[in-house]
């Protein structure tokens, strides 16, 4: 990897770790970018596509489930299951979650199935997706999502939450990990409708 690309790596992953959670914001995708139709496989050992869930709304973190940081990936997954909550009040048919891992090494699909469990997913409409190392990386780079494996099961990364209407299009991106958990799902009402 040229010097220049391990310089903007380090230092995106630094700024990641350093800025408070607290100071996340959410910005509006500046053109509608197509999101990148990753091809993973789901806790339940499934071929997944992105383009499977074309028609509807796709929130979709990066995680993966060693991370020992509670203000990082535990705390997105977990406001991404108070997410599922909300909307699946109403729009449970017309949205769908995604978690991807970073870490297909550990983050198998017996490992993911365990993790949404103790989080209380309900896999019926949140994937928890890993898979072939260049295909997640592909996934992340569209979601501006950047991570260094730092060896004996340690990251650094970034965090974006990304939001995908029903066109495939991404939406917005949600930064850091201090989103608040009503403005994620106001932004998925109005990608998704109201009924």
């Amino acid at each position: 990897m040229p010097l220049a690309r391990w310089g903007v790596i380090l230092v995106a992953t630094a700024a990641a770790l350093i800025a408070p959670a607290g100071g996340a914001s959410a910005t509006e995708s500046g053109k509608t970018d197509q999101a990148y139709d990753f091809r993973l496989v789901n806790q339940d050992g499934q071929a997944v596509r992105l383009s499977e869930f074309r028609g509807k709304t796709v929130l979709v973190s990066y995680i993966f489930t060693r991370c020992p940081m509670p203000s990082m990936c535990p705390l997105v997954t977990s406001k991404m299951k108070q997410v599922q909550a909300a909307v699946n009040k109403g729009l449970k048919d017309r949205v769908v979650l995604v978690s991807i891992s970073f870490d297909p090494a550990y983050d198998t699909p017996e490992v993911l199935k365990e993790y949404g469990e103790r989080y209380g997913a309900d896999f019926s409409n949140w994937q928890f997706l890993t898979g072939d190392v260049a295909e997640i990386q592909a996934a992340a780079q569209d979601a501006n999502v950047i991570y260094e494996d730092m060896g004996e099961g340690n990251f650094t990364h970034n965090m974006n939450t990304v939001l995908i209407a029903p066109d495939g299009t991404v939406r917005q991106r949600f930064r850091g990990s201090g989103w608040k958990v009503r403005d994620v799902v106001e932004a998925i009402q109005q990608v998704a409708g109201r009924r």
